[in-house]
């Protein structure tokens, strides 16, 4: 077989090898939060050309190798290692398959073995010949499918960080809205009262409204984000790199429907937004001033470190046992030290965010807290690697985040926006991966989340019974970007809000 013929059939093996971490980025959901971009394209086709091109290069030396020394036997078994390499990447080829049915797969590993060991003792069998035949004939589709990988939507997520200030005409109040990620209102109380671990948290909810049947608008983040952000309950979709509101059968692009950046800006304010997971740049566009999303899924920056990347990641996909368990092994490790980033960098940005705003400022921010891995202590601290889903380790969680907001709370008052401010602490939806009974009542019970608001100069608690979606904030929102800062008017405001009609 010619070189090139060589290089084609090194070429479709590979790409069956990547074939799965292709494949997931064919739904247009994962493209959406991956933030696909056309750096992640070329970084998959040209690590599977590259690696194919290596590949054949050694194939070469070695057939050479081999021949030189007049080695039949060792160049009988190099080809059915190719044999063998095929099988990987076949399976490889059907993550969801693999995924759901690994003994299945254990057994389809013994059967192919088997095949292969077969054929390898007996001299005449041609399987090695058929093989590299049927890579050849189904070679193109690596071109084709490599080509189209270019033409899929991209949801790439810069950071828009340079804006001009706007100058308010008439004092304002600051606005400063924490959605913080999985955060459980009956995980966080007993009989409808913080948890003594809140220690910050019940010290806020003394000058607070406190709401004890609030609900996120969705228990899904990709809905309750965007839907708190725009106050409404719409349905709420992505594709072809925009974003929509539905109503009906109509369609309507969500960077050109008034959002509560839109409003605050419309009445000289400064807006913010600070968040993780989400594009969020392509759900609001141009209506927010400053936006930086931090990526769940991560990536590298340049080209060649996002091929090596995507080079490992893909050993999420290969079936045999070995590199299964090596991915475990690094998984968790790289998983976690991405997470503790994620963590530091918001942190960061939001305490610098904090120390040089305006009192004209709304700003949101979509923390990770209380989310897994929970690899926090309750102050804070770096605990280490853990993959644990427990109880006790979301518990950990609860407890940071009441070291956060004791933070949060003391640099507002530090700067001196505390007591003028509006701040609102609630959830995107509760912690879906729990599985205890006492804490799943109710068809809603994903959606029960604590929603705090600490009006301008309020020094006094209330409690609020009713049942009450974020949703239902944007009066709220209005009266205060407007300039309502009177505290009663203001308690009257949300109460009506709450009352059923």
């Amino acid at each position: 077989m010619s070189p090139a013929k060589k290089y084609l059939v090194a070429l479709f093996v590979v790409f069956l090898h990547f074939s799965g971490q292709i494949t997931s980025m064919t739904g247009v959901g994962n493209r959406y939060f991956f933030r696909w971009s056309r750096n992640d394209a070329t970084a998959l086709v040209l690590d599977v050309f590259l690696i194919a091109l290596v590949v054949t290069l050694l194939v070469l030396g070695l057939g050479w190798l081999v021949r030189r020394l007049n080695w039949p036997r060792v160049e009988r078994f190099l080809g059915h290692v190719f044999l063998v390499a095929l099988a990987s990447g076949l399976l490889a080829a059907f993550p969801r398959f693999t995924n759901d049915h690994p003994n299945v797969v254990q057994l389809i590993w013994m059967v192919a073995m088997a095949v292969i060991g077969f054929s390898l003792a007996w001299s005449r069998s041609k399987l090695v010949t058929w093989a590299a035949n049927f890579c050849l004939i189904f070679s193109p589709l690596v071109f084709i499918l490599s080509a189209q990988m270019f033409t899929w939507d991209t949801w790439h997520d810069p950071p828009q960080t340079e804006f001009a200030a706007r100058q308010a005409q008439e004092p304002k109040t600051p606005v400063f809205l924490f959605a913080f990620d999985e955060w459980s209102y009956p995980r966080s109380t007993e009989q409808d009262r913080f948890l003594p671990l809140f220690k910050n948290l019940n010290k806020l909810c003394g000058q607070s409204i406190v709401f004890r049947q609030a609900r996120s608008p969705s228990e899904d983040t990709k809905y309750s984000l965007p839907r708190l952000i725009y106050q409404t309950d719409l349905g709420f979709v992505w594709h072809d790199g925009n974003t929509y509101w539905v109503d009906g059968d109509k369609e309507t692009p969500a960077t050109e429907t008034p959002s509560l950046f839109q409003l605050a800006r419309q009445n000289s304010y400064n807006t913010y937004l600070v968040g993780w997971h989400l594009p969020f740049s392509r759900i609001v566009g141009p209506q927010v001033d400053y936006c930086h999303s931090y990526l769940y899924h991560e990536k590298r920056l340049t080209l060649p470190g996002e091929m090596a990347f995507a080079a490992y990641r893909n050993m999420q996909y290969w079936t045999d046992p070995v590199s299964h368990r090596l991915w475990e092994l690094l998984r968790e490790r790289q998983f976690t030290m991405n997470w503790l980033r994620l963590n530091t960098g918001f942190r960061a940005e939001v305490r610098s965010l904090l120390a040089d705003c305006s009192d004209n400022t709304f700003a949101l921010f979509h923390g990770p807290l209380p989310h897994a891995p929970f690899i926090f202590n309750a102050d804070g601290s770096y605990r280490g690697p853990c993959m644990e889903h427990e109880p006790e380790a979301y518990r950990r969680h609860l407890g940071y985040l009441d070291t956060y907001v004791g933070r949060v709370v003391d640099q507002l008052r530090a700067v001196g926006r505390f007591d003028n401010a509006l701040l609102i602490l609630t959830s995107d939806h509760g912690w879906r991966l729990d599985r205890d009974p006492a804490f799943c009542k109710g068809p809603d019970w994903k959606r029960r989340v604590p929603l705090i608001i600490k009006l301008p100069g309020q020094q006094s608690g209330h409690v609020i019974d009713e049942t009450f979606c974020s949703t239902q904030l944007k009066p709220l929102f209005e009266a205060v970007f407007r300039g309502q800062h009177n505290t009663r008017k203001l308690t009257r405001l949300v109460q009506d809000l709450a009352t059923p009609p």
